[in-house]
């Protein structure tokens, strides 16, 4: 190593940390508001890291919002290609093949899906954690914590120009991340327009909202919510290859997120394992309404117990009852 090489290590090691910007420091929650807000209203792009059990991706963001509609794309940058497409409502996820797949309308790539200050769900707790630095750029740090055991708290990196989030981790009990997303570039105002959200002129049909011939499905009813949790949205699709209609029901805090599906049994056999990657959980079990058997499961980002409680007491009523 060069003797220059050493004294700009040595300078830079010298240097304070990030300091606030002029002014008392935001309160967190109102920094939360912000945050959901900015993800509404800025244009941008960027590469971020997503690391989860242990595996690492580089993908890269873009998102525009043109006369008051989102659109977004999410790249994979190594590996077989794999995109994921927002535009103008409609969601296609882009397979390797380059195939692909419509998905809900309801689908969306923003973060959290609280709305505003007083949304932000009581069952947490938010602190200012001082200033830090992501991707070359100031920021606040939020710590997120539970109050109780039934979701995850989080670590958050605010950027302080536009209060967009440059930085998450999902934290179990211990604190410790078992999930990550880390933005190493952002670029505000990247003047993207419509045709950089095109959509696959052979997208796929394999899920669809409408199924097309008025199907109906039994109507999940959860027997237990941890507190905070209402439903969200509510989707019905029919899957090429699969019989009958899948129905799903979103529920969130605000923060955290779970979907509960149901289809029926000839569909799916569940064996019954909690699969677990990072905070995500799936777990199935079978159901009977009206003397036909059905499969329910549920996918989210909830502690383990929690899933199984929510699924254990899930129960079907026919449409209408």
């Amino acid at each position: 190593m060069t003797r220059i090489a050493l004294v700009l290590i040595a300078a830079l090691a010298a240097l304070p940390a990030a300091q606030a910007a002029d002014g008392d420091p935001p309160e967190a929650r109102e920094l939360l508001a912000d945050m959901v807000a900015a993800y509404q209203q800025h244009s941008f792009s960027g590469r971020f890291l997503y690391m989860c059990a242990g595996q690492v991706s580089t993908l890269a963001l873009e998102r525009s919002v043109i006369d008051g509609q989102v659109y977004e794309r999410v790249s994979r940058l190594q590996g077989p290609v794999r995109e994921v497409i927002r535009n103008n409502g409609q969601t296609v996820s882009v397979h390797p093949d380059d195939s692909s797949t419509v998905l809900s309308s309801s689908d969306e790539l923003a973060p959290f899906r609280f709305k505003g200050r007083d949304d932000i769900p009581e069952q947490y707790s938010a602190q200012l954690a001082g200033p830090g630095r992501v991707a070359g750029r100031a920021a606040w740090r939020l710590l997120i914590e539970p109050r109780d055991s039934h979701r995850y708290g989080y670590r958050l990196w605010l950027d302080q120009q536009s209060h967009l989030l440059l930085k998450s981790e999902v934290l179990n009990g211990r604190n410790a991340a078992l999930e990550r997303v880390e933005f190493l570039s952002l670029k505000l105002d990247p003047g993207l327009e419509r045709a950089d959200f095109a959509l696959p002129e052979d997208a796929g049909s394999a899920w669809s909202e409408e199924t097309g011939d008025g199907a109906t499905g039994p109507e999940i009813q959860p027997g237990w919510l941890p507190e905070g949790f209402a439903m969200a949205t509510r989707d019905d699709h029919r899957i090429r290859g699969r019989t009958g209609v899948l129905h799903s029901v979103t529920y969130s805090d605000g923060l955290a997120t779970f979907t509960l599906f149901v289809e029926p049994a000839s569909s799916a056999k569940p064996d019954g394992n909690l699969r677990r990657k990072g905070p995500t959980v799936v777990l199935a079990r079978p159901i009977r309404q009206a003397r036909q058997g059905f499969v329910i499961t549920l996918v989210g980002e909830v502690p383990p117990d929690t899933a199984r409680r929510v699924l254990r007491d899930v129960t079907l009523e026919a449409s209408g009852d």
